[in-house]
């Protein structure tokens, strides 16, 4: 699990454990690892919520590119080890979205 990950479970298990203190909180996770605590659930919910943001950045990145293949367009995003997978992955899942989007930014 990469650093994300290991944020997210921590702080989960963070406010989980205020309530030994006698807290009351509620916890509402949309990566999916609470309540279970379902490493898989998480690690697909991260995946997918990174592939969006690869398919979102790198249409956006491409629509800005020069013929030189520069682009103004930055986004942590690009650094992840497995950027290419998850762009692609998720892009030809949400194709006619990133449509939109290329529409809505001038790139048909």
């Amino acid at each position: 699990m990469g650093l994300t990950g290991r944020c997210h479970t921590a702080v989960v298990d963070l406010l989980a454990g205020t309530r030994r203190l006698g807290l009351h909180v509620e916890i509402n996770d949309e990566g999916g690892f609470w309540p279970g605590r379902t490493f898989a659930t998480l690690r697909r919910n991260l995946d997918e919520m990174n592939g969006i943001v690869a398919a979102a950045a790198g249409a956006l990145k491409d629509f800005d590119e020069t013929a030189d293949g520069q682009s103004r367009v930055q986004a942590p995003i690009f650094a992840h080890k497995h950027f290419e997978r998850l762009e692609a992955e998720c892009a030809a899942r949400v194709g006619p979205a990133l449509k939109k989007l290329r529409a809505v930014v001038g790139k048909r």
